[in-house]
């Protein structure tokens, strides 16, 4: 088995906090044993610095006479990532992989391969095909792609919890509060009503106990759904919880909404999206849009969180249109949940 790579290779690697090939090589062989396969060789590329950080690992493995070649993605892990994350996504993975989506080629996931100890890597088989942000600019195409992505959410929110391992449950409270804070302090303008918005949201969401929580992806956005012909994949599994059933629906309608708003200067843009996926979800799962206007109101906060963090001095001039829209949602939810 050879694992080559260069010295410079090795250092880019270390210093992006990703594993070396040659510890690649040494968590993927067993794994590709149990399929038959003999790990021959092994080469890495770096797909994306931003931690947590991408490779992509291209694999020569032997099945009896034959030369096989395997594309295998490794992921880093976030800077505050808790001990034990990856291993616990890895458990998730697998018990999803057995429990329906590895078969089912339509509505599917990475299937998951190993993980790398230290640095802590999780590796899972290449899906190819592109992700639904290469529609963000031109949507009306990809309807029917972001349908199948509905029908693929109604399977997760299906899936048995009894199989899986402890999940983490979302502290809602929490997040609107560090949402609220950071707008408050970086547009002071906005600061009481930023609190007062993440205060009603609190109470709207703690009033959504009674809705049985489901096996939720938490960050079911476009850039996690890749496309291929007539099937759905979703990727990042690092952020899934017990939760409302709305909580996904709400969060992929509000990033389509705030994503194509800086495309378009319009949050109309992002309707079809939200509405297509909404639609077919409730196709196969009736029930399971409660809390709907809430989710996407909190969603829109937690996306100024992010930006505000990153490029503050961009982010600005959104707050007040975009809190304008988490009131108008704000409204409707509290309508929908008298």
């Amino acid at each position: 088995m050879m694992h080559t790579a260069r010295l410079e290779e090795i250092l880019e690697f270390e210093a992006l906090g990703l594993a070396s090939p040659a510890a690649v090589a040494e968590a993927l062989a067993p794994a590709l044993e149990a399929r038959g396969l003999r790990l021959m060789d092994l080469h890495g590329v770096v797909l994306r610095r931003e931690v947590p950080a991408l490779a992509r690992y291209l694999v020569s493995a032997r099945l009896r006479d034959d030369l096989v070649e395997l594309a295998v993605i490794g992921k880093g892990v976030k800077r505050r990532s808790a001990a034990g994350e990856p291993a616990r996504v890895l458990g998730l993975m697998r018990a999803l992989w057995r429990g329906g989506f590895g078969e089912d080629r339509a509505l599917t996931i990475p299937e998951p391969l190993a993980l790398v100890p230290e640095p802590p890597m999780l590796l899972q088989a290449e899906v190819p095909g592109p992700t639904l942000e290469c529609w963000l600019d031109d949507p009306l195409p990809a309807i029917g792609a972001v349908r199948l992505a509905g029908r693929w959410l109604a399977k997760l929110h299906a899936f048995d919890v009894g199989d899986l391992p402890p999940l983490a449950v979302v502290d809602e409270a929490a997040k609107l509060r560090a949402c609220a804070e950071r707008i408050g302090a970086t547009h002071r303008r906005s600061n009481e009503r930023s609190h007062a918005l993440a205060q009603r949201l609190t109470g709207l969401l703690a009033g959504l106990d009674d809705v049985r929580s489901v096996l939720t992806h938490g960050d079911f956005q476009a850039g996690n759904i890749i496309i291929a012909e007539n099937a759905v994949a979703a990727i990042d599994f690092d952020h899934a919880a017990l939760a409302a059933p709305a909580r996904d629906l709400g969060y992929f309608a509000a990033q389509a909404l705030t994503r194509m708003y800086v495309r378009t200067n319009s949050m109309t843009t992002g309707w079809p999206w939200a509405a297509a996926l909404r639609e077919e979800y409730l196709r196969h799962r009736p029930d399971g849009d409660r809390g709907f206007s809430a989710y996407v109101a909190r969603t829109m906060l937690e996306v100024l969180y992010y930006r505000l963090g990153k490029s503050p001095i961009a982010a600005l001039p959104l707050v007040p249109v975009w809190l304008d829209w988490c009131e108008e949602m704000l409204a409707n939810a509290e309508r929908e949940l008298r």
